[in-house]
C-alpha cells in the first residue's frame, strides 16, 4: 500500500510511505533553493514520486495539511487538487459528514495568494514563495481552496486558561477516546488525472502524528507548539494529545503562544523576524533573565517579554541605544531579553507537560513517555530541561519536528490512525529516520564532477577518502561533507555538513565566517555516541538528532564549547555510516571522537541538496577539501 504525504504551507513537502515505512521526503526548499519555501505544484509531487520509485497510478491513499492560513493553490489542478469529500467509503472507515460551512467561514485569499494579489514583497511568505511568484505572474487568480484549519471545538476548548487551571480541568478517559471533535475531513485527491481518496488533517494532529509514530512508545503524551496562536482558534498554538496504538486523540489546548513569543523578542533585539529562532537561542546564554516574571507564563503571549522589557530597560540601567542594532551583539540589552524569553519558554514546557500528564492520569491513564513536536521542539535547552526535570520515562523528538515533517505525519495518520494499522512503537534506527533525501546515483555525482573540470581535482590519500578527511581536519583543515541522502529537518546532521578540528577555538570564527555568519554564534559537536558520556553530560544518552545540550565536560574542544559552557550535542552511531567511520578516524588521529559540525550552506540559502549545490557552494568558498560521496576533491585555484 502506498500512501502519498502532502504539506502545501511553508517548508512545504511532500512524503511517500510504502507498506507503512517512510520511503522518502522531498523537501521543496532544498530543490527550489527557497528557504522555508511554499507552496506545492505537480512538478514537485511528479519529483518525489520519481526519486522514491512510484507511479502516480499506484498510489492509493493521501494525507494533506498545511501551514495556518496558509491556503492551497492548485497551479495545474487536474494532476493536482483535492476537494472536500461527504461520502464514507475511505477504506471502511466511517466519516462524520463535512461541516457544510467549513470553506465559507474561513478568510477568502489565505496568507499566499494575498501577497501576490497586493504585490507586498516585504512580507514574510514572499520570499518564502519567491519561485512560484516568478514562475506563476497570475498566482492571485489561480484556483485554491482557503485555509481550512477550522476542524470545530470541543467544549470547553474556547477559554484560555493558566496552567494551574488547565490542570484543574477534567477529562474522562472516554471523553479522550472518543473526541467531541474530529480533527480531519474527508477529500478527493486529484492525482495526475484520477481520483484517490485522501484526507484533511489539523496542522498540529499532523505534528503530532509525526512525533509519535517515529518514537518507541505505544502510549505516550504528545504535545505541540509552534507559532500559530495568532489565529482566533483555541488549537493553533498547539494541542495536547494521547498517542495510543495506532490512534492519536487530541485532548486539549493548552493555550501557550511560545512560538510567536519567541520570534518577537527576536524582532525586539532586532532580528529578522524570518529565521530569528536560532540565533535569539544562542543569543540566550550571553545573558541573564532579567526580565523574567512568574506572570509571563499565564498564557506565554508574545507581548509579555517585549512590552516588559520595553518598560524596564531604561529604570534598570540598560543602554537602550543599541536596541535593534545586530552588528555589535552580543550586548546587554539584547542578551537578558533573549535570556528571558528563553526561561519563559523552559519554564511554561516544563509545566505543560505536568499539566498534560496530569489531566490524562485524572482520566486514569498513564503513559510511557512525552513526545514534542511543532517548531518550539527545536529549543534545546527547553528540551533539556524537560528531559532532566520532567520526570517521563523516555523522551521522542524527531529531527523534522517542523513544519517540514507535516508531510510524513500526514502519511502515518492515514496509514495508523485511519486505517487502523497496528502501531506498537517504532524500532527504526536514527539513521533511517533521518536520511530520507532522495538518493544521488554515482553516475549523477560524476557528472556534476565533470562539470567542473579544472576548477576542482581528485585528492588520492593513503587509506581512502575518509581517511585523507581525518587527516586534513587534525591539522587544520575545513571539509564540506556530502554523503548520500539528505537529512530531513533544518539541521546538518552528517551528510550535508561543514566541518572541523574542535580542539583550536579560533576554528568556530573560521566556520562561521566560511558561512558568512555572527562570529558570536555557536556551532554544535559531532560525537560518537558510544564514547558521547565522557565528553559531555547532563544530557540524553542518545542525542542523534541534535536537540538537546550537553555540558562540555573539560575544555579539550572550545571550538564547539558555548559562553555557558553547554553545547547542542549530536550523538552518531554506526548506522550513520561514513560519517561514524570518519570520526573514528580522527579519533584514531587525535584522540578525540569529536568534530565541529555545522550545517553546509551559505546565508540565507537552504541546505545543500545535490551534488552540484555542494560543488557551487565549494567552489566559491574558503573551505580547504569537499568530500562528495567517496570522493575527495580540492580546488585547483
Amino acid at each position: 500500500m502506498i500512501v502519498l504525504g502532502l504539506h502545501f504551507g511553508h517548508d512545504a513537502g511532500v512524503s511517500v510511505m510504502v507498506d507503512g515505512r517512510i520511503a522518502g521526503h522531498y523537501a521543496r526548499e532544498r530543490h527550489a533553493r527557497v528557504k522555508h519555501a511554499i507552496g506545492l505544484a505537480w512538478a514537485d509531487v511528479d519529483a518525489a514520486l520519481r526519486a522514491f520509485g512510484v507511479a502516480p497510478g499506484e498510489v492509493d491513499f493521501a494525507g494533506v495539511t498545511s501551514t495556518q492560513n496558509v491556503e492551497y493553490v492548485f497551479f495545474d489542478p487536474d494532476r493536482l487538487s483535492f476537494r472536500l469529500d461527504a461520502r464514507e467509503d475511505f477504506a471502511g472507515t466511517e466519516w462524520r459528514e463535512p461541516d457544510a460551512g467549513l470553506v465559507e467561514r474561513m478568510a477568502v485569499g489565505g496568507a499566499l495568494r494575498g501577497v501576490a494579489a497586493r504585490g507586498d514583497r516585504g512580507h514574510l511568505y514572499h520570499g518564502r514563495a519567491a519561485d512560484l511568484l516568478a514562475a506563476h505572474p497570475d498566482l492571485a487568480s489561480l484556483p485554491f481552496l482557503p485555509p481550512l484549519e477550522n476542524f470545530g471545538e470541543a467544549p470547553g476548548w474556547t477559554e484560555p486558561r493558566s496552567m494551574d487551571a488547565l490542570r484543574a480541568r477534567r477529562v474522562s478517559a472516554e471523553g479522550v477516546r472518543r473526541p467531541a471533535v474530529r480533527m480531519h475531513q474527508p477529500i478527493r485527491l486529484r492525482l495526475d488525472g484520477r481520483e484517490i481518496p485522501g484526507a484533511l488533517f489539523s496542522h498540529h494532529l499532523a505534528h503530532a502524528a509525526y512525533g509519535y509514530y517515529e518514537s518507541p512508545f505505544q502510549r505516550a503524551l504528545v504535545i505541540t507548539q509552534d507559532g500559530g496562536a495568532e489565529e482566533a482558534l483555541s488549537y493553533v498554538g498547539g494541542m495536547f494529545y494521547l498517542g495510543e496504538g495506532a490512534h492519536l486523540w487530541p485532548v486539549a489546548p493548552h493555550h501557550l503562544d511560545l512560538g510567536a513569543a519567541y520570534a518577537a523578542a527576536g524582532a525586539y533585539v532586532g532580528f529578522p523576524r524570518e529565521g530569528c529562532e536560532g540565533k535569539l537561542m544562542g543569543l540566550a546564554s550571553y545573558g541573564r533573565p532579567a526580565f523574567y516574571r512568574e506572570d509571563m507564563l499565564r498564557y506565554a503571549r508574545d507581548e509579555d517579554v517585549r512590552a516588559f522589557a520595553t518598560r524596564c530597560a531604561g529604570p534598570m540601567g540598560y543602554d537602550t541605544s543599541r536596541l535593534g542594532r545586530t552588528d555589535d551583539l552580543p550586548h546587554p540589552l539584547a542578551a537578558d531579553v533573549a535570556a528571558s524569553v528563553q526561561r519563559v519558554v523552559e519554564e511554561s514546557l516544563v509545566r505543560a507537560a505536568d499539566a498534560g500528564r496530569g489531566l490524562l492520569r485524572d482520566a486514569g491513564i498513564e503513559v510511557e513517555g512525552v513526545v514534542l513536536g511543532g517548531g518550539v521542539a527545536l529549543n534545546c535547552p527547553a528540551n533539556s530541561r524537560l528531559h532532566a526535570e520532567g520526570g517521563f520515562g523516555g523522551m521522542h523528538i524527531s529531527p523534522a519536528c517542523g513544519d517540514d515533517g507535516l508531510a510524513m505525519g500526514s502519511c502515518y495518520l492515514v496509514h495508523h490512525h485511519l486505517l487502523g494499522h497496528p502501531f506498537r512503537g517504532s524500532t527504526e534506527g536514527a539513521a533511517a529516520q533521518v536520511y530520507r533525501g532522495r538518493p544521488y546515483g554515482a553516475a549523477e555525482v560524476r557528472a556534476a564532477v565533470e562539470s567542473y573540470a579544472g576548477r576542482v581535482r581528485v585528492v588520492e590519500g593513503e587509506g581512502g577518502a575518509v581517511a585523507e578527511a581525518a587527516r586534513r581536519l587534525a591539522e587544520g583543515e575545513l571539509v564540506c561533507w556530502f554523503d548520500g541522502r539528505s537529512e530531513v529537518g533544518p539541521r546538518a546532521l552528517g551528510h550535508r555538513s561543514v566541518l572541523a578540528d574542535p580542539r583550536a577555538a579560533g576554528n568556530a570564527t573560521r566556520v562561521n565566517r566560511l558561512k558568512r555568519r555572527e562570529t558570536w554564534r555557536p556551532l554544535a559537536p559531532a560525537v560518537l555516541a558510544e564514547e558521547s558520556a565522557a565528553w559531555f553530560r547532563g544530557m540524553p544518552e542518545s542525542s542523534p538528532f541534535m536537540l538537546f545540550t550537553g555540558r562540555a565536560a573539560d575544555g579539550r574542544v572550545p571550538a564547539v564549547t558555548h559562553a555557558d559552557g553547554t553545547a547542542r550535542v549530536q550523538t552518531v552511531a554506526p548506522d550513520a555510516g561514513a560519517f561514524h567511520a570518519l570520526i573514528r578516524a580522527f579519533a584514531g588521529r587525535t584522540g578525540v571522537p569529536v568534530l565541529l559540525n555545522t550545517s553546509f550552506n551559505g546565508p540565507g540559502e537552504p541546505i545543500v541538496e545535490t551534488p552540484e549545490d555542494a560543488l557551487r557552494f565549494f567552489a566559491a568558498s574558503a573551505a580547504d577539501a569537499l568530500y562528495l560521496q567517496g570522493t575527495l576533491l580540492e580546488r585547483t585555484g
